[in-house]
């Protein structure tokens, strides 16, 4: 297999791992779902693969006791409080009654991650949903930067440059020192 070829198959591979954690409940079956969340997770160790924080952070997009996905109001109960002064969501897994709970600050990042709609049931405002799209740009345009293919294009510019304004002010001490 070539280069394209097995980036082609990892790609798909892994899409369908990610699709099947998706999937399972609609399926009726969250029993797997543990299961298939590590096969995910192993199959990304092995590609060497890091994941965004809000899929690899325990309660944030999975269940941290069963891996099901959070899906609000269908396998997922929000319940948001407010105790002196200081405002807390919490997530109750459905299916294992496992509950996580967030803070005030991390509330709004865990909603764009999680609900697509606010608590109240309705949409949520256009405002929000264009600093959470610029946010998602952002993180995609640092990991395309972050590629390894484009670190190694950047390091070897560098080496060039480097070389090329050495060679004009090569010393016999600057020499000795390589």
């Amino acid at each position: 297999m070539n280069r394209t070829q097995r980036e082609r198959f990892r790609d798909r591979h892994l899409r369908q791992k990610y699709d099947l954690l998706h999937s399972l409940p609609t399926l009726q079956t969250p029993a797997l779902a543990g299961l298939y969340l590590k096969s995910f997770y192993n199959a990304t160790k092995r590609y060497d693969i890091t994941l965004p924080s809000e899929i690899t952070d325990a309660d944030t997009k999975f269940c941290g006791n069963c891996g099901l996905v959070h899906i609000p109001m269908v396998n997922t109960d929000i319940e948001a409080t407010s105790h002196d002064g200081q405002e807390s969501l919490s997530f109750k897994c459905r299916h294992c009654n496992h509950k996580a709970s967030f803070r005030s600050n991390s509330i709004e990042s865990k909603l764009s991650s999680v609900a697509p709609t606010s608590l109240s049931g309705s949409p949520s405002s256009a405002p929000q949903n264009k600093i959470t799209k610029s946010t998602a740009k952002g993180r995609a345009k640092k990991r395309k930067q972050n590629s390894l293919n484009n670190l190694l294009a950047n390091k070897k510019k560098e080496q060039n440059n480097g070389s090329s304004a050495s060679l004009s002010s090569l010393t016999l001490e600057s020499f000795m020192k390589r």
